[in-house]
């Protein structure tokens, strides 16, 4: 509201001329009361919008702190931290065990698979061995065969030339 200064500075009249006529005449302080009851239903449009949003903002600070007070997910959050620990301990034992593991399969690869000492050169030294003696076996048993092929030539030779007798 306008102080006796603010009167006393605004006491002046204009006119508002239309074509010549005296249309209206109107104190300046009418106009600042108007403007200032505009202005103060404006502001008090403004606090009643400010006071509503700050009220439901309350409201919904107050349902948040309920909820989180309140326990969640069957049993409360400290439940769910339990869990979430239980699964790093686990993931982490996975990740040792499956180094564990790694290890070993590299060691068995290398028993396998190492040129000097490993399985498949010891394999493959014995399927050398085995032909080797298979084919000496395969030698000796025609050498055998032919020997007593000519045993029995010779045998049947001698029967037949009557350099053999038979005595009963």
């Amino acid at each position: 509201m306008p102080n006796e200064a603010d009167k006393n500075l605004h006491e002046t009249t204009f006119e508002v001329k239309h074509g010549g006529e005296i249309v209206d005449t109107r104190n300046v302080i009418d106009i600042d009361r108007q403007s200032a009851e505009k202005r103060h239903s404006v502001s008090e449009k403004f606090e009643q919008t400010v006071t509503e949003t700050l009220r439901i903002q309350d409201k919904i600070l107050t349902k948040l702190e309920i909820k989180l007070e309140s326990p969640v997910l069957n049993g409360g959050f400290d439940q769910l931290v339990k869990t979430v620990d239980k699964i790093e301990i686990a993931l982490s034992n996975a990740v040792s065990n499956q180094k564990m593991t790694s290890e070993k399969l590299d060691l068995i690869h290398a028993g396998i698979y190492h040129p000097d000492d490993g399985l498949y050169s010891k394999v493959k030294d014995s399927s050398k061995w085995i032909s080797q003696v298979n084919t000496s076996l395969k030698w000796f048993v025609a050498l055998l065969a032919t020997g007593m092929l000519s045993g029995v030539g010779k045998l049947c030779y001698d029967v037949i030339h009557g350099h053999l007798h038979y005595v009963p």
